[in-house]
């Protein structure tokens, strides 16, 4: 007597194809899904069949991946969002540095305009940039990208300071200082939340970012000078080599 050849359930493939999808991420959480309930399908129509249809092996097999899909996913997607996430916010950090420096370029360029019109002095106050035309009032070069504050709306605030995130301390100035690269005209507040980089711009209109938490800090460590202000004592390091007019007390 011939051997009954099984029809296998199409349901059965498809529950195990599908929960293969699931589980390689190809269609994540939909194909587990589809797999488990195709699974479960394939397992009533085949009991229902009276032995006419084969494929319980494969509605099984559907049926472990998907469910074991459903379980290894979340794993996964918790893994790659601790992986992105800090790489993300390291991107977004340095991104904001960057327009933070950019936007105090901005305003060292409007500075040095102002100069150029004047003889080489400098406004007393952000303001006199926007009533000579250098920088509109509106301009987003007011503002650090890290505050989220909007421009100011009314001169004044640039006038009195509190109408930027960047401090002005060129007063008094000309760009023909001895030494412009090395002379502070302007910096960031130093209490922006989420700011790791304070920005400066000086009088030869570079910009620099240094991790310091004041402009006084910055000014000790570098050599810099605040504006007209005379440059404070620079700090030596432990391993430093002592001046050379040094003297030493003999030991007794």
């Amino acid at each position: 007597m011939a051997a009954t050849v099984k029809t296998i359930s199409g349901k059965a493939s498809a529950s195990l194809v599908f929960a293969i999808l699931g589980i390689l991420c190809t269609l994540p959480v939909l194909g587990s899904l589809v797999g488990i309930i195709m699974g479960h399908w394939a397992k009533a129509e085949i009991r229902r069949s009276d032995g006419e249809l084969g494929g319980g092996g494969l509605a099984t097999a559907g049926l472990a991946i998907g469910y074991s899909g459903l379980l290894i996913i979340p794993l996964v997607i918790g893994i790659l969002v601790a992986v992105v996430i800090p790489s993300l916010d390291a991107f977004l950090e340095g991104s904001g540095a960057e327009a933070n420096l950019s936007r105090l370029q901005t305003i060292g360029t409007a500075i040095h305009l102002y100069a150029e019109d004047h003889d080489g002095q400098l406004p007393d106050d952000f303001a006199q940039l926007v009533d000579e035309g250098q920088l509109d009032l509106d301009s987003k070069a007011w503002v650090s990208p890290f505050s989220g504050r909007m421009p100011p709306t009314d001169i004044e605030q640039l006038r009195d300071g509190s109408g930027s995130d960047f401090i002005y301390v060129g007063q008094g100035l000309t760009t023909s200082h001895p030494k412009p690269d090395r002379v502070i005209i302007a910096y960031t507040r130093p209490d922006i939340e989420g700011q790791v980089l304070m920005a400066f711009v000086f009088l030869d209109g570079h910009t620099e970012d240094r991790p310091v938490d004041s402009v006084e800090e910055g000014a000790r460590g570098y050599g810099w000078r605040i504006g007209a202000q005379p440059a404070p004592p620079k700090i030596a390091a432990d391993d430093d080599p002592p001046p050379e007019d040094a003297s030493v007390e003999p030991s007794p």
